[in-house]
């Protein structure tokens, strides 16, 4: 990742999360970039929601594919978020599989 004026990241394809052969596209929620999969989980945007605000300013990407969570950070991984971790969303608890630092 970099950053171009006025601090706006600039993402990177290699900055992306990889879970699956074939993202099928992107939102922005809440300044955080949700990179879909076939099925669209929707709960993910609760995941979102249920962060702590100093918390959710650092997630810059999220992606959930068959129940694991891939996580992407600005500065750095708070504990509560690294691998391995169970997190809830929306009343199931999803694993995170890969979380860490872009750029």
């Amino acid at each position: 990742m970099r950053y171009i004026a006025l601090k706006v990241p600039t993402f990177h394809y290699d900055d992306l999360p990889d879970m699956h052969a074939e993202a099928t596209g992107f939102s922005l929620y809440r300044g955080v970039l949700v990179q879909w999969d076939q099925d669209r989980d929707e709960r993910v945007l609760d995941f979102v929601d249920g962060l702590p605000a100093g918390v959710l300013e650092g997630l810059l990407i999220v992606q959930e594919s068959k129940g694991m969570l891939a996580l992407r950070w600005a500065h750095e991984v708070p504990a509560d978020y690294a691998e391995g971790n169970m997190v809830d969303a929306a009343g199931d608890l999803w694993t995170i599989h890969d979380s860490r630092v872009v750029g």
